[in-house]
């Protein structure tokens, strides 16, 4: 279960259950279905089986990538409403900074005095200095910012078939161990 908390104009909230296979880490839709009608197995069952060492550099990359191919849907939206918002505020920054540097650029042109034009210019290039920060700003304040909140994280072993199996890659043959889960209904080659 992971809460993912979506940080932008407006914060949403969204809860997932989300599964995915293990070395390879492809998202397994049918196992995060079927996850509350799983069987406890017992005592002596789970003391056979190897389960891999809990080691988050390893699998944090495989679920941070099923957690983002999980949540885009839900971000279509919203990116397309913070993107119309954005639109309109860098529209307007635009505007007021064009008016603006255009009434500067009046100014220097009437200008008589050399340390007149002077003052000008410089205002001027202050103007666009703040123009370009304030567009910074803007696109700073409508990022959208997925943070993930584990709320439990489950191993789950279930029965499986291992077997050697030969692939053939560009006329090269190689044998490899590999596992059939017949809940699944497909096979996960190692390595």
């Amino acid at each position: 279960w992971v809460r993912l908390e979506t940080q932008a104009i407006d914060q949403h909230w969204s809860l997932h259950r989300v599964a995915m296979s293990w070395p390879d880490g492809a998202r397994d839709e049918s196992l995060a279905e079927a996850l509350t009608h799983a069987v406890a197995a017992d005592g002596a069952e789970a003391a056979r089986v190897v389960w891999p060492e809990a080691d988050a550099a390893r699998w944090g990359p495989p679920l941070a990538k099923v957690i983002e191919e999980e949540g885009a849907s839900a971000l279509g939206g919203l990116r397309e409403r913070q993107q119309t918002r954005l639109r309109r505020e860098l529209e307007r920054v635009d505007a007021y900074f064009a008016g603006y540097e255009a009434e500067l650029r009046g100014r220097v042109a009437r200008t008589r005095s050399a340390d007149g034009a002077a003052k000008l210019e410089s205002r001027l290039a202050a103007a666009q200095a703040e123009h370009a920060r304030h567009r910074a700003d803007q696109v700073a304040r409508h990022e959208v910012v997925v943070r993930p909140h584990f709320d439990a994280l489950v191993w789950v072993a279930e029965p499986a078939w291992s077997a050697t199996v030969q692939l053939e890659s560009g006329r090269v043959a190689r044998q490899t161990q590999a596992l059939y889960v017949p809940r699944a209904r497909r096979w996960v080659v190692a390595g």
